[in-house]
């Protein structure tokens, strides 16, 4: 039964066991995480684990089966319309008006979003600048490369002021330069917003999250600090070592936490090292106390870039492949129906 459920002390968004079946199809069950008031967060997970469902049931598209979602201490399922008018959702699709100029769109949005006439002027100066988009400010929406109406969809998203940002995929699509300027601006809006953004791409979400909830089957499968995450889920930790003195590929490849070590360089006594460990926290320790104990120098010690993505690898391995899924591309009895392709779904 819905019901409201208050959220937790300095939790911007609380989600409490969400389900949602779409006939016999589970899409999620028992979903459960918050994002902390001015925090970024990450919503991972493979084609298919509900993300998206998740996504549309916090910003107020779908209802819960089962569960509720808290914003800002509004419930989403009590109170759906002040749930929403907190959200600014830019959803994976960016459905937008081809034929409307680019001031004409958003002339649009804010009167779906009740933005005064009078502020008008102000509003659209400060969204403007923030999402990079004067030099497209009047041209149409169908002419723009796919970066611009990526930034003009966050713009409508960002109409209204709202508190919470909820973004699906932003940079899906995007090219290598697209998405730095995208990641650019989501860490500047993120300073005075609360956000939410998925993705499976994992570099994208690390680039600009400290955490991350990663979904699987529809279920939470891990959630918490990325660092956190790397260092205690047990996955195998990959570090770049380079040692000066004698015999330390045997030394270090003895070390209790050390599970292979692979020579990269070999320059005399000193030498550059891949090594496996059994996780990112006790070799460090290890190889200090060693480094001490032999009298060798210590002239690198750096963790592999890809922790995450050994995480996310080893927590949604197996994953099934739904029936329900997240970008379904038609609307059966069996599939998630898509959102209608107007701009009124960023509301």
């Amino acid at each position: 039964m819905l019901g409201c459920i208050l959220s937790d002390t300095g939790s911007m968004i609380t989600v409490s066991g969400v389900t949602k079946r779409f006939g016999s199809v589970r899409a999620v069950e028992a979903v459960s995480f918050t994002v902390g008031d001015g925090e970024i967060v990450g919503l991972l997970g493979p084609n298919g684990a509900g993300k998206t469902t998740t996504m549309r049931i916090m910003a107020g598209f779908y209802a819960p089966d089962e569960g509720d979602v808290i914003l800002n201490d509004v419930s989403v399922a009590m109170e759906p319309v002040a749930a929403r008018r907190l959200v600014g959702y830019l959803p994976e699709s960016n459905p937008l008006y081809g034929d409307m100029l680019v001031v004409e769109y958003l002339t649009f949005m804010a009167r779906l979003k009740d933005v005064p006439r009078s502020a008008y002027r102000s509003v659209f100066d400060r969204i403007v600048a923030d999402t990079g988009i004067d030099e497209v400010f009047y041209r149409p929406v169908g002419e723009l490369s796919k970066g611009f109406r990526q930034r003009v969809g966050l713009a409508g998203a960002l109409m209204g002021d709202p508190a919470i940002l909820i973004l699906d995929e932003p940079t899906e699509g995007l090219d290598p330069n697209q998405r730095a300027d995208m990641r650019t601006l989501l860490t500047k809006l993120a300073a005075h917003k609360t956000v939410l953004v998925s993705s499976h791409v994992i570099s994208e979400v690390q680039a600009i999250a400290r955490r991350v909830v990663v979904l699987k089957n529809g279920t939470v499968a891990a959630e918490g600090a990325v660092d956190d995450l790397v260092a205690t889920r047990g996955a195998e930790a990959h570090f770049v070592v380079e040692l000066e003195g004698k015999g330390v590929e045997e030394a270090v490849a003895a070390l209790p936490s050390v599970l292979k070590v692979t020579p990269v360089r070999n320059m005399g006594e000193r030498v550059e090292l891949a090594v496996v460990a059994r996780d990112a926290a006790r070799m460090p320790p290890e190889l200090s106390k060693l480094v001490g104990a032999r009298g060798y120098i210590l002239w690198r010690l750096a963790p592999e870039q890809g922790g995450l993505e050994r995480v996310f690898a080893e927590l949604t391995r197996g994953a099934d492949t739904p029936l329900a899924t997240d970008t379904p591309t038609s609307a059966g009895p069996h599939t998630e129906p898509p959102l209608p392709a107007s701009p009124t779904t960023v509301l």
